[in-house]
């Protein structure tokens, strides 16, 4: 098992529901605009405030057309996993 293999059953195993835990999902970002950026989320725009980054992360990197993948337990808050790229 690889590292990519061992992250993704590691978001597998977070993703089931327990009593104390909501399920995680990932979730696919599109950046519409840059300067502020603008990031749609499952069809609806979403305020920059919605979104934890990963330290050193910069918003205004980013370019329309680039893709985030996202965590997130209530599609309200998501977390920045990383900028997505074609392979």
């Amino acid at each position: 098992m690889d590292g990519v293999d061992e992250l993704y059953e590691e978001i597998h195993r977070m993703g089931k529901p327990s009593n104390e835990q909501r399920p995680i999902a990932l979730r696919l970002g599109m950046v519409h605009a840059n300067a502020p950026a603008e990031i749609e989320v499952a069809g609806t725009d979403q305020e920059l405030d919605r979104f934890w980054r990963p330290d050193g992360f910069q918003f205004r990197d980013l370019r329309a057309g680039d893709r985030l993948l996202l965590l997130t337990d209530d599609d309200q808050t998501f977390f920045v996993l990383g900028k997505v790229v074609a392979p």
